[in-house]
């Protein structure tokens, strides 16, 4: 199964968005290969050396990564899924694109 990783401060439970700003959300940002993700926490060194009060560097020690598994669980066909079931979008997609039968 295929893994991707978040980066997750584990005392407000948001999930970093990525860069050096310090953004956290609900969602955040996913990396699927660890060593992107290292990269990503190896800016954090850089940063400390210039910058001793960045506010990330205050609270790095509730970061944690959580490691998830992707499944496959369902398949939509292509033009149900971007026309979400609805006919006048399928017919005008059906009338700009051929769909195979």
């Amino acid at each position: 199964m295929e893994k991707i990783y978040k980066l997750r401060d584990n005392k407000t439970g948001l999930f970093s968005k990525g860069g050096t700003n310090g953004e956290f959300n609900k969602n955040g940002k996913i990396w699927k290969i660890p060593g992107h993700l290292r990269s990503h926490l190896e800016q954090f060194k850089r940063i400390s050396g210039r910058d001793t009060t960045n506010r990330l560097l205050d609270n790095i020690h509730n970061w944690e990564i959580v490691e998830y598994e992707l499944k496959e669980v369902n398949k939509i066909d292509l033009f149900t899924f971007i026309s979400k079931d609805d006919p006048k979008v399928e017919y005008d997609l059906l009338t700009t694109l051929k769909k195979e039968k």
